[in-house]
């Protein structure tokens, strides 16, 4: 099993990406992940890939919706050029909230856009490597080349790792029709193998494909500090805020976990974020997170070996938790989980 980690991105000043992708490097791990909030994912791995020379760069997940295939082709072939081959590009919709608000995006059919925005990436990306000529025009996307192009090649040369970003059965399926494997986040170990795998693997057969064919990699909210209390009051908190969207509802009944999840979100109305760090039951805890003591989360962990190939171990990052405090949960991650000790 592969280990990464993941940025806290948007409560950090952006000049300290770099130097946190250094000090996983430094630490052993094979991957460091960020995600989309307010920073673009791809130029914080850009910045990154100049303090780092081995460690693979991870978007779990950069947003479709917020631009187009070209674009993100063209951003994404950029990093990769620049890291001399060290992308893995994570790509999901977005929150359809804030696509909506934000990005002015359509969020309506997301499987037909999600299909249609994946086919033509991988075209995007083998006219920039050979100049192959394209004429997809989709319900809701489009990618046309241009009958003669000044500008030659680009000379791609790698096929870069495309990663796809699903919660439900449907868009799993697509992660192992379409993608080079799955990127996912909020799942629980029962639910990676009662849904998770199975629907990797239907989606897999249908390009003729197996399982072990796919790469598969998720988030898990990691806790851990050698002030154990700590650690689970974290835990608390961002597991709270997790299982309050209702996207997580499904797992949640699978675990029979309706009136825990009932009780944080009462205790989010009464008292907003702050309340989760009283109210998020162990249950929860142990459910969606690794949390605990250094010891502790080293051997939570291993409950993960052999269900999934990649686990990014997910730095806790929600208010009312400061900066200081997402600082401080990112470097004890690297400390608990180190490989190798810094040169």
């Amino acid at each position: 099993m592969q280990l990464g980690v993941t940025m806290p991105m948007s409560t950090q000043p952006i000049r300290l990406f770099p130097k946190m992708a250094r000090a996983a490097e430094d630490a052993g791990f094979d991957a460091v992940w960020d995600f989309e909030l307010y920073e673009n994912p791809l130029v914080v791995l850009a910045a990154a890939a100049m303090t780092t020379s081995r460690i693979q760069l991870g978007t779990g997940v950069a947003t479709a919706l917020s631009r187009t295939p070209f674009e993100l082709a063209n951003a994404a072939a950029d990093v990769d050029e620049l890291s001399e081959g060290r992308l893995i590009l994570g790509l999901g919709l977005g929150i359809p909230g804030l696509m909506m608000t934000l990005h002015g995006a359509e969020v309506d059919h997301p499987l037909g856009r999600m299909r249609e925005y994946t086919q033509i990436l991988k075209q995007c990306w083998q006219y920039m490597a050979d100049e192959s000529p394209a004429n997809y025009v989709g319900r809701y996307y489009r990618f046309i080349t241009p009958p003669v192009n000044p500008l030659g090649s680009r000379g791609l040369k790698r096929k870069i790792p495309l990663l796809l970003g699903g919660m439900n059965t449907k868009m799993i399926q697509l992660a192992g029709e379409l993608g080079d494997g799955l990127v996912g986040g909020g799942y629980s170990k029962l639910y990676v193998q009662d849904q998770v795998l199975p629907n990797l693997a239907k989606g897999a057969e249908r390009s003729g494909r197996e399982l072990a064919d796919l790469d598969t990699v998720t988030q898990v909210i990691c806790c851990v500090s050698t002030d154990r209390d700590e650690a689970l009051r974290r835990a608390r908190i961002h597991v709270g805020q997790l299982v309050a969207n209702p996207v997580q509802d499904g797992i949640v009944a699978a675990h029979g976990l309706q009136k825990e999840v009932a009780e944080v979100r009462d205790a989010l109305a009464r008292g907003g974020p702050a309340a989760l760090g009283d109210v998020t039951d162990d249950k929860l805890i142990e459910t969606f997170s690794i949390a605990g003591s250094p010891e502790e989360c080293r051997a939570q962990l291993q409950g993960w070996d052999g269900l999934i190939g990649h686990i990014m171990l997910h730095t806790p990052y929600v208010p009312p938790l400061t900066p200081e405090e997402t600082e401080d949960a990112y470097h004890q991650i690297l400390a608990a989980f180190a490989r190798r000790l810094p040169n």
